[in-house]
């Protein structure tokens, strides 16, 4: 059987991939948080230089592999594949929270 990818996770993947940082940032809560690579990057302003670092770094394009819903998370498998070093294209499972219609919480692991 077929999942279903809510909304918000597939207007994430394909902002991120257009690199549509307006529409991105439309997407979480004004105070979101962003865990990835050990730091931490709390409300719309340090999340937006976040996206602009990792765009510049990586320059990634993101494949949703697989997808559970389980609260309170959503826990979306992809695939990047970019400028990574070493290992390329990797697989990484990102955990989204929401709040309503809003990302309230993205980690990477």
């Amino acid at each position: 059987m077929k999942k279903i990818i809510p909304n918000i996770i597939s207007d994430y993947v394909d902002a991120s991939n257009s690199r549509d940082t307006a529409k991105l940032l439309s997407l979480f809560t004004d105070d979101a948080i962003v865990k990835d690579e050990g730091k931490n990057y709390k409300g719309l302003n340090e999340i937006k230089a976040w996206l602009k670092l990792i765009t510049e770094l990586y320059e990634f394009q993101m494949e949703v592999l697989d997808i559970e819903l389980e609260q309170p998370a959503i826990i979306v498998t992809t695939r990047l594949t970019g400028n990574f070093p070493g290992k390329n294209p990797i697989d990484i499972q990102n955990h989204f929270k929401l709040a309503g219609d809003k990302i309230i919480e993205l980690s990477h692991s």
